[in-house]
């Protein structure tokens, strides 16, 4: 139930208003999901590169069923942290026993990072619950032979890839278990090349279609369009280091606390039941993607959300360990380990309120938002206008004419509005006038200061356009001459 706190608040965050525009846009226009559209398209039809939208697509459906309200979406990704916590108990009961298994969910549950994107309109626990069942029931078909447990791995495998191209490393997991079972015979099954295929297949021909959407519409998330591939690849050896350390400090704060840490340096070093080094294998896996994929990492930190899994379940295996292990005294042991357990979840939980709160800028947000709904057409096209952040990688609109412009989603999303996103740097009166001249009806920020800072700017405004509310919190104006 503590995932469902505050429920309606507003949506925060580039990820989470981008992913709801989809999901409105496919309610609203064609149900293709093979044409995801952002709102931030200026006069394009805003078809844009972007993983595999099922789950804005899902979203979409409910909102047919039910009307368009953004818990549903949030609601989703709960049930979805569900099926994830019940998956991973029972990979932990049937690899180590209940009581680890039961001890790994509730790791699972406070940790701030799951909690956090186990709540919010995105589709990471999506990736995180199919990273799980791919290697879960993979593991299961290699013991058991279950051919119903394959095909839910190859499906939670190739889903997992299309939600995010970085997931490839389950592959380092799935081979080890494969030569666990096989040895060197599995480069002659036939099963296993044809498993490749079915996972790899569909990821080549979404991602092929989906970079043809940048190339014909020039709106993209940066998978490999834009200028955001830039700020991932290549993998650069200068910035592993503080990569690195980024990923420690989450590890220490998002996801195992200090203590918890210690615990699961525990059941790292401890010999695996059977000799089974999966989870390890799958550690390192990540390990090897997140040196790729080093600038993704350091920004994003749901790119984290699958390996929580493994990092909780050696917590469980550790405090087991601990608990079993005769120190001192049977009972001081034992009430050492209790107050380790207590410090995690106190710790972990002390965070969530951080992670709910709505900041103020974000209040002013939202009340600019809906004075732009008020004020202009629903047909009509603005120009959002916002800081520079000196992150050229957020240049993912491309307009006919080659110029590379901003992505945020926020305001548009907030005031179901679509037009060009600009940073103050780019809203020149120059370009204000030209994007006027293709189509451009209003201009709006919710950083008046911008208008300070660009003097030029705002005398163009005042002297050529018609000012509809500018204060202090925000500044609309209509560009008519």
């Amino acid at each position: 139930m503590a995932r469902l706190y505050r429920v309606s608040d507003p949506l925060k965050g580039f990820r989470p208003n981008d992913t709801a525009a989809m999901a409105r846009n496919f309610y609203e226009g064609s149900m293709n999901i093979l044409y995801p559209q952002v709102d931030w398209r200026g006069n394009s039809p805003g078809y844009v590169e972007s993983e595999f939208p099922i789950y804005s697509f899902s979203i979409a459906l409910l909102y047919r069923m039910f009307g368009v309200h953004e818990w549903l979406g949030k609601a989703l990704t709960v049930g979805i942290y569900a099926l994830s916590a019940i998956l991973l108990f029972k990979l932990s009961r049937r690899f180590f026993c209940e009581s680890i298994g039961l001890l790994a969910v509730l790791y699972y549950t406070v940790a701030p990072l799951c909690f956090f994107y186990t709540r919010v309109f995105q589709p990471d626990a999506l990736t995180a619950l199919c990273s799980l069942a791919g290697v879960y029931y993979f593991w299961i078909w290699t013991e058991d032979g279950n051919k119903a447990a394959l095909a839910l791995s190859v499906a939670g495998v190739c889903l997992a890839v299309l939600l995010k191209p970085n997931t490839l490393y389950l592959g380092l997991p799935l081979l080890y278990l494969s030569y666990r079972k096989f040895g060197w015979q599995l480069l002659q099954r036939f099963d296993l090349w044809l498993i490749s295929i079915l996972v790899v297949t569909p990821s080549i021909l979404w991602y092929r279609h989906s970079f043809q959407l940048w190339q014909s519409y020039g709106n993209t998330f940066g998978v490999f369009g834009g200028w955001v591939k830039f700020q991932v690849f290549p993998p650069s050896l200068q910035l592993w280091p503080s990569v690195a350390k980024q990923l420690l400090l989450r590890l220490l704060f998002e996801i195992a606390s200090p203590v918890g840490i210690l615990l699961m340096a525990v059941g790292f070093s401890a010999r695996p039941p059977h000799r089974n080094y999966f989870l390890h294998w799958w550690a390192i896996g990540f390990g090897i993607s997140a040196l790729i994929a080093a600038k993704g990492n350091q920004i994003h930190d749901y790119y984290q959300l699958p390996i929580v899994f493994v990092a909780v379940v050696w917590m469980a295996y550790g405090t087991n360990l601990l608990w079993r292990k005769e120190l001192f005294s049977n009972s001081l042991a034992r009430a050492a380990i209790v107050a380790a357990i207590c410090f995690v979840l106190g710790f972990s939980i002390r965070i969530w309120p951080t992670q709910v709160r709505i900041p103020h800028v974000e209040t002013n947000r939202v009340a600019f938002a809906h004075e732009v709904q008020q004020l202009t057409e629903p047909a009509a096209l603005i120009l959002m206008v916002r800081p520079y952040r000196g992150l050229p990688a957020l240049y993912q609109h491309r307009t006919a004419q080659g110029e590379y412009l901003e992505c945020d989603p926020v305001d548009f999303y907030r005031s179901h509005r679509k037009g060009w996103s600009l940073d103050d740097r780019q809203a020149t009166p120059a370009f204000v006038e030209t994007l006027h001249g293709r189509g451009a009806k209003y201009f709006a920020t919710a950083f008046p200061e911008i208008l300070d800072l660009h003097p030029d700017l705002k005398s163009t405004l005042d002297r050529s356009y018609t000012a509809l509310d500018v204060n202090s919190n925000w500044a609309i104006y209509r560009l008519d001459h």
